[in-house]
């Protein structure tokens, strides 16, 4: 099974994902240094949010949930040839 990696999406607007690394605070890096925690910043709401481990998603490619980029364009192509069809179907009618 094919996976593929997706940056995690942000808590708080679930529209952007977290790809711009933000500073810890002092405090954090002076007590919590030995933990992978990571501070992120949202790139649509610009809120910076505390991702423990990696910040990739790995998700399946079979996974209904999210497409492929092909498979929109796939989709887009046969709705154009279904509307050209029934077009065409008109004009000779």
């Amino acid at each position: 099974m094919e996976t593929k990696k997706q940056l995690k999406k942000c808590p708080h607007c679930n529209k952007g994902v977290l790809r711009n690394r933000a500073k810890r605070p002092l405090i954090l890096k002076a007590t919590l240094f030995w933990l992978p925690i990571k501070r992120y910043e949202c790139s649509y709401c610009y809120k910076k949010s505390y991702i423990y481990g990696s910040v990739f998603e790995h998700i399946d490619k079979a996974d209904d949930n999210n497409f492929d980029d092909e498979v929109p364009k796939k989709m887009g192509t046969e709705i154009l040839k279904e509307v050209k069809a029934k077009l065409n179907g008109e004009a000779k009618n």
